[in-house]
């Protein structure tokens, strides 16, 4: 070998072994950023079935809303309210079964497709009723009662409501009306909207949140009596609370109301999904508004 020849392959190897000392520092940090490629695949992974559970959640709550019937939708309204609106399509339909079914489906059937655990409990819709609630106020709607409103939650003594509209459609014929007083110096602002087969009775004014105020509706028709019953105020446990009750009159229902809102504030219905998929577990309330 000439001394040329020797030169060259000694600069080819040291050449190759600085090459091969680079890759293999760059493949150690590597190391010490990602534990290994198959903790990378992991971090992925759990990133897709995070997403996958939020998804979930999501399209419970808009399958409930479909099995109750009872739409809802939320906005901001003026600095530090919310506007909270419910629709009962069909006034009051039992729906406990089908709300049964799809807790079924979610178990049973939905489980392994999704390659996760599923455990739904909606036993508190068990009985026909429906709650969507804030860390201050109740939305219901209960068939076994012919009844939807709003009431203050547990522990709380006043919704805050400022706002209350209220609209009934029916095809009945409106008999008699026996209306409330309103209160000149009332902190609720409050309207009933009902539409009848003679045409539209608009009630609008202030009522105070402390005292109780009802509101009757009379059809004519049969058989037995239909009648539409409006209650706001205080019902002797809380303030600033609103119901309606109908009995006999068919038709469709609206409730709408403005309550105190600040950051963070939830929304969610009465019921609980517990999922485990992967690494990720979540066991939460089915969320319908996460405010803005």
């Amino acid at each position: 070998m000439s001394g040329a020849n020797g030169v060259h392959m000694r600069r080819a190897f040291v050449g190759s072994m600085a090459a091969g000392m680079l890759a293999a520092l760059i493949m150690l940090l590597i190391a010490y950023s990602h534990p290994s490629l198959l903790a990378r695949e992991k971090y992925v992974s759990d990133y897709a079935a995070a997403s996958t559970i939020r998804q979930l959640f999501d399209n419970t709550a808009a399958q409930l809303a479909n099995q109750t019937g009872v739409a809802y939708s939320f906005a901001a309204a003026e600095s530090g309210y919310a506007n909270a609106t419910f629709n009962l399509g069909f006034a009051f339909q039992d729906a406990s079964g089908l709300v049964s079914n799809y807790s079924l489906f979610l178990q049973d059937n939905y489980s392994s497709p999704a390659s996760a655990l599923i455990t739904p409990d909606f036993s508190a819709m068990d009985n026909g009723r429906v709650e969507i609630m804030s860390n201050t106020t109740v939305f219901y709607a209960d068939y076994a009662t012919q009844s939807a409103g709003f009431t203050a939650a547990p522990g709380v003594e006043a919704t805050g409501m400022r706002n209350l509209s209220i609209t009934f459609v029916t095809s009945q014929t409106l008999n008699q009306t026996t209306p409330w007083s309103y209160d000149e110096d009332g902190d609720i602002n409050v309207t009933v909207s009902v539409q009848h087969a003679g045409g539209t009775n608009i009630s609008n004014g202030l009522l105070d949140s402390s005292l109780a105020h009802y509101y009757w509706f009379n059809f004519t028709g049969t058989p037995g009596a239909k009648t539409f019953m409006v209650f706001a105020g205080n019902d002797s446990v809380s303030s600033g609370v609103a119901w309606v009750n109908v009995t006999s009159a068919p038709g469709s229902l609206t409730l709408s109301g403005v309550f105190p809102y600040w950051s963070g504030q939830l929304w969610y219905y009465n019921a609980t999904l517990a999922v485990d998929k992967g690494a990720i577990n979540r066991t939460s309330k089915v969320i319908t508004w996460e405010g803005g």
